[in-house]
C-alpha cells in the first residue's frame, strides 16, 4: 500500500505524545485510562501508576487517544 510522507508520522521512542503532534486516524483509537472516582485530575494508562495510587477509589473508561493525549500524567503520557 503505497503512502505519502505528509500521511506518515513519526514520533521516536523515548519521546512523549503532545497535544500539538498530529495523531490522524490513530487519534480515534479507545485507550482504557484510569482516573480518580472524582473524575478531577489527570488520566492514567496504568491503574498501577504511582500518581495514581494514593486515590481511595480509581475508575476505567475508554477515551479516544487524540482527547486523552492533552489529559495524561506525565508518567503514562
Amino acid at each position: 500500500m503505497p503512502s505519502t510522507t505528509a500521511a506518515v508520522r513519526l514520533v521516536p521512542l523515548g519521546h512523549t505524545f503532545t497535544p500539538e503532534i498530529p495523531l490522524g486516524p490513530a487519534g480515534n483509537l479507545l485507550l482504557t485510562c484510569y482516573a480518580t472516582a472524582s473524575g478531577k485530575g489527570k488520566l492514567h494508562g496504568d491503574e498501577a501508576c504511582g500518581t495514581l495510587r494514593s486515590a481511595p477509589s480509581v475508575r476505567s473508561a475508554k477515551i479516544p487517544l487524540g482527547e486523552a493525549v492533552g489529559r495524561l500524567c506525565r508518567t503514562c503520557r
